[in-house]
C-alpha cells in the first residue's frame, strides 16, 4: 500500500527534484523530507500543500494517491474548508462551528448505531 511518503518520493522523482532542493524550497531540513519518504515522520497539512505546489501535483494525489476526483470527503476537502473558514467574519465562524459540531454529533451517533450519517427527511 502506498504511503504519503512514497507518493511524495514518486512525485519528487517524476519532477526531477532532489530531496535537498525540495527541502530548501519548502523551508525544511533535508532530513525531514527523507523521514517523510521512508515513513519515520508524517508531513503536516501545510507541508503537504507546499510540497504539492513545488512538485506541481494536486495535494489530493499526495494525500490519498488518486489522480481523479472521487465523491467522498477527503483530507484535501477538509483543508479547503478550513482555508475558506478563515475568511469568514466572526459571526459566521460561530454559526458555522455550531453547524459543524451539530453534524459531527449526528455522525458519531449514527456510526454508533450503524445507521446512515445523514438523517432521512421527514414529512
Amino acid at each position: 500500500m502506498a504511503t504519503i511518503g512514497s507518493r511524495i518520493r514518486e512525485a519528487r522523482d517524476k519532477a526531477g527534484i532532489s530531496q535537498r532542493l525540495l527541502a530548501r524550497d519548502i523551508n525544511v531540513a533535508t532530513t525531514l523530507v527523507s523521514h517523510w519518504e521512508v515513513g519515520v515522520r508524517t508531513p503536516s497539512f501545510e507541508d503537504i500543500m507546499r510540497v504539492a505546489k513545488i512538485l506541481d501535483v494536486p495535494a489530493r494525489e499526495l494525500l490519498d494517491g488518486v489522480e481523479d476526483v472521487t465523491l467522498r470527503i477527503s483530507d484535501m476537502d477538509a483543508i479547503q474548508l478550513i482555508q475558506t473558514f478563515t475568511e469568514f467574519d466572526p459571526f459566521f465562524r460561530q454559526r458555522f462551528l455550531e453547524f459543524a459540531y451539530h453534524f459531527a454529533d449526528i455522525a458519531r451517533e449514527a456510526k454508533a448505531q450503524r445507521e446512515p450519517a445523514i438523517p432521512e427527511p421527514t414529512g
